[in-house]
């Protein structure tokens, strides 16, 4: 019985099928809502314009073209089909790649091949003997490729004859008959006229035109009016005419005046219909004025103008904040403006031990509104929240990515919306940009969005937009369902009680001992230094420290990471250095170079081994998830002479190739410091445990 694979639903999509397969495969795919979900991807893949292309390899995994000639083909072996399919569904670009081919080769399997007589005449030139005679005529009986016979005589129009068989088109030469001549230049001139006779009807009369109430904008010139009999006669008389009676005196038209302010033009009658064009909006101006300022003393928001390379506190005297400074809330601290123009800017950074989420800092530009606007802002990570402090509400310019420009209408100040940024590294080539997510939430009140030519002129309350720049693009408004609200919620519930009020308190003990506006690095740096009893406190100090390094980034950030991840004796803050390298590596992509430069010089890292370390903080793509050589090269790198390599390589093995190993208390426990001896200990479970995921057949490939 014919079972329902993407083999067969390609297949299917293109018409390939018997009817009774057919029959059979639209039955089960009415009947699997995965599966209907699946096929509309596939069609917009293939639509899609800028899908990019799977990375080229010939190494036996799903991105190689001769893997994928074989499955198209039918020849892959069985247990690599399903590897081969998970591979398609988890990546777009190898989806699109399979079902582009596999739609190609239908199309041109399927009709027959057309061989135009002067390529069949040069391929049968290419041959020696009695076949390349010229005069010797073909053998009736045998049929040329294609079914298309030479001509016996061949004239200079060959070449012409041939490229309009190659358009499928007909070829106008002067071996046609004049009859069929006759009947083409007939039927060019009988569709002239045709167009002409259509022309003319659709020009109405002189007199309409001048009495048209749809076009504003006619000039209408009086034309002199012929002289009388009577005054004709005086003139061959010599006589002079009596006087013309005065003429009556008419009141002044009035001029057209301004609209007082408040009040709507009087609407026009209806005529030609109204089209919108969607204007580009205006860039964000760079005066640097007061934008606001920061809405309590005791909140630690960051503030880095355009000229200067260090971060300064905003506060705790002076709280004002400027337009075109980079403001940034560091991960688990939060901090709102109050805008001069209306609105109310909340930044809302984050930790794992308080919202596990792809969260760290929040970090914004403020920009001097435009009249009619409350704010304008770029958006360059994390969550904000916006609000209207006028009852009357406002519109807010929302600006992120190269060229995404949303504008937000919040009608009242009970309206409060949620919007977030996050970045997701695309494993494999380091050029590629990272993917870019955005999500627009309504957590109280309506909010209205316009995005080009898209409008949402009413998004309720739990409802939510998506934008990314490597899917479909803008999705929504849809209902989120009660972990959705959760999410956007300002007050979320602790996954952790004990170390989300441990991370707490951390964030409050360097608010109040960050005093100095400009000793940013350094109170962080002291917090990271401190060694003593490790408890709950102490693990959340450190790795508050070390993240915010990493969202401040520069070469002192970038530096202070590389450190942190070779520490020999807290693996936390291990950890949180290589959690804090791969989220500045994505919001920020100049630091790409910095950090190979300052791993060579600091860490003392070869070429290779950088290329590696990069390679590991962007993640493993999908063909090495699925390969079982995968979990041999990092069971190598968990002995490799760096402790940074050994820390990047295990936490690839416990997240991402085996998850269920983080319940193994002893797999979860190697320390990539420890001695060479316990280390050994660990290695050898761990080859173990990977051995006996060899054995166990792979999963098939399940329906998104």
């Amino acid at each position: 019985m014919l079972r329902l694979t993407l083999r067969t639903l390609l297949a299917y999509l293109d018409d390939t099928l018997s009817a009774t397969d057919s029959r059979l495969i639209g039955q089960r795919l009415a009947e699997t809502e995965s599966a209907q979900e699946l096929a509309e991807r596939i069609k917009k893949l293939i639509r899609r314009r800028g899908v990019t292309a799977p990375p080229l390899s010939y190494d036996g995994s799903p991105n190689d073209p001769n893997v994928m000639a074989a499955y198209l083909s039918d020849s892959l072996a069985s247990e690599r089909v399903a590897q081969f399919e998970q591979a398609c569904l988890e990546s777009d670009p190898l989806l699109a790649d399979v079902a582009s081919c596999h739609q190609i080769l239908t199309v041109v399997l399927s009709q027959p091949v057309r061989v135009p007589p002067t390529a069949r005449r040069r391929m049968y030139a290419l041959v020696k003997g009695r076949e390349s005679i010229p005069d010797r005529p073909p053998n009736p009986a045998i049929a040329p490729v294609g079914g298309i016979f030479a001509e016996e005589t061949f004239d200079i129009e060959a070449d012409e004859a041939d490229a309009a068989l190659l358009l499928g088109m007909s070829a106008y030469s002067q071996s046609e008959s004049w009859t069929r001549r006759g009947l083409k230049v007939g039927a060019v001139l009988l569709l002239a006229l045709g167009f002409i006779v259509t022309l003319w009807q659709a020009i109405p009369p002189l007199e309409q035109i001048g009495a048209s109430r749809s076009l504003d904008y006619v000039l209408l010139v009086p034309l002199p009016s012929p002289p009388s009999s009577a005054s004709t006669e005086n003139k061959r008389s010599g006589e002079t005419p009596p006087p013309a009676p005065p003429a009556e005196e008419r009141p002044p038209e009035p001029r057209p005046q301004p609209m007082p302010p408040g009040k709507e033009p009087p609407a026009k009658e209806p005529g030609l219909p109204k089209v919108e064009i969607a204007v580009p909006p205006p860039p964000a101006k760079t005066d640097r004025v007061r934008a606001g300022r920061v809405d309590k003393p005791n909140m630690m928001l960051l503030a880095k103008p355009a000229d200067m390379e260090s971060w300064v506190r905003v506060g705790p005297t002076n709280l004002t904040v400027q337009t075109t400074d980079r403001l940034l809330a560091l991960p688990g601290f939060k901090g709102s403006v109050v805008l001069s123009a209306g609105a109310i800017v909340e930044l809302w950074g984050n930790l794992p031990e308080l919202l596990p989420a792809p969260l760290l800092w929040s970090c914004v530009t403020l920009h001097d509104p435009y009249p009619g606007y409350i704010a304008d802002l770029t958006l360059h990570d994390g969550r904000i929240y916006l609000k209207s402090q006028l009852p009357e509400g406002g519109k807010i310019r929302l600006r992120f990515a190269p060229d995404q420009v949303w504008e937000l209408t919040l009608p009242n100040d009970q309206t409060e919306v949620a919007v977030e940024l996050i970045r997701t590294a695309v494993p494999g080539d380091l050029a590629e940009l990272p993917q870019v997510t955005v999500g627009f939430a309504v957590n109280s009140g309506t909010a209205a969005l316009k995005v080009g030519y898209k409008q949402f002129p009413k998004i309720e309350v739990n409802q939510v937009v998506h934008w990314d720049n490597k899917g479909p693009g803008l999705e929504g408004p849809k209902k989120l369902p009660p972990e959705g609200v959760a999410y956007f919620s300002k007050f979320q519930t602790y996954p952790d009680a004990a170390n989300a009020q441990a991370a707490l308190l951390a964030i409050n003990k360097f608010t109040e001992r960050l005093t100095d506006p400009s000793r940013v690095r350094v109170v962080f740096a002291e917090g990271l230094s401190v060694r003593g009893t490790v408890n709950l406190e102490a693990i959340a100090s450190a790795r508050i420290a070390v993240l915010a390094e990493a969202a401040m980034n520069g070469e002192p950030g970038l530096t202070t990471l590389v450190e942190a991840a070779e520490d020999p004796a807290r693996p936390f803050v291990r950890e949180a250095a290589l959690f804090g390298l791969r989220a500045a590596l994505l919001a920020y992509p100049e630091a790409q170079a910095k950090l190979a430069t300052i791993l060579e010089e600091k860490a003392r890292l070869t070429s290779d081994e950088i290329a590696t370390l990069q390679a590991l903080l962007r993640g493993l793509t999908p063909a090495e998830r699925n390969s079982p050589d995968t979990g041999e090269r990092l069971l190598a790198l968990l002995d490799a002479n760096k402790i940074i390599l050994r820390e990047a390589a295990f936490m690839i093995l416990l997240n991402e190739v085996d998850p269920e190993s983080q319940k193994n208390r002893q797999l979860a426990s190697f320390d990539a410091a420890a001695p060479e001896m316990i280390r050994q200990q660990i290695l050898r479970a761990w080859k173990r445990r990977l051995d006996e995921l060899k054995k166990k057949e792979p999963p098939a490939p399940k329906m998104p």
